[in-house]
């Protein structure tokens, strides 16, 4: 087997996936989400994930939408112990 390339993600990793054509990765941690060229490992976008309001918050999922423009972060944010889900979509363009 060959080994094809490293990223950079930062700690704690919670979500990775590839575009559908294969061009681009898309990948969170906690407080981040990144978008990197396959083929040269640079990072093309960084966002910073929103601030839960009143309470801590993770990224736990990330992807791209069909067409690969935009990018979505699931977010969970916790609130006197309850979870409650946000979404978030980016322009990847």
């Amino acid at each position: 087997s060959s080994h094809l390339g490293i990223w950079t993600l930062g700690s704690f990793t919670t979500g990775v996936a590839f575009e559908a054509g294969g061009e681009r990765l898309i990948a969170a941690n906690y407080t981040s989400v990144q978008v990197f060229d396959v083929a040269t490992h640079a990072r093309l976008r960084m966002f910073a994930a929103p601030a839960c309001p009143y309470s801590s918050g993770y990224v736990l999922k990330v992807g791209f939408s069909r067409g690969g423009r935009l990018a979505l972060a699931r977010q969970s944010c916790l609130q006197s112990g309850i979870a409650t889900e946000r979404y978030h979509w980016f322009a990847t363009d």
